[in-house]
């Protein structure tokens, strides 16, 4: 994925957000630990998923648009570097913030519209 971001104070939504434009990297390899559990393949997400949540949470609120671009890049993440895989589950998606000790301060999910997000 190529590493250029808008400047700051630049007007940028979600819609402006692809490939070109926005990093995903740092997420989707926090992310990527997380996956078999919320395809319902593991009965437990790992501790590196868990770590990596609270990671993300942290880091979530510490950008401009931060929620918008986690919601934008697990998606993206669903769409190009998981095929084939199973839907997620939206059991497992809420499991996680219990089985993982977290209350998210971003959404999960395959197909959402991530522009509902306030930019954070």
């Amino acid at each position: 994925m190529a590493v250029e971001i808008p400047l700051p104070g630049a007007a940028t939504s979600i819609l402006d957000f692809t490939p070109q434009n926005v990093t995903c990297h740092d997420v989707i390899n926090y992310f990527a630990y997380c996956q078999e559990f919320v395809d319902g393949n593991e009965d437990d997400p790992t501790p590196v998923c868990c770590n990596n949540l609270h990671i993300m949470n942290e880091k979530v609120g510490q950008e401009e648009r931060g929620t918008r671009r986690y919601c934008y890049c697990i998606e993206v993440f669903c769409d190009t570097f998981s095929q084939p895989h199973p839907p997620y589950l939206a059991s497992r998606i809420e499991d996680l913030d219990k089985k993982c000790h977290i209350h998210r301060s971003f959404p999960i999910s395959e197909h959402m519209d991530c522009t509902k997000y306030v930019i954070s």
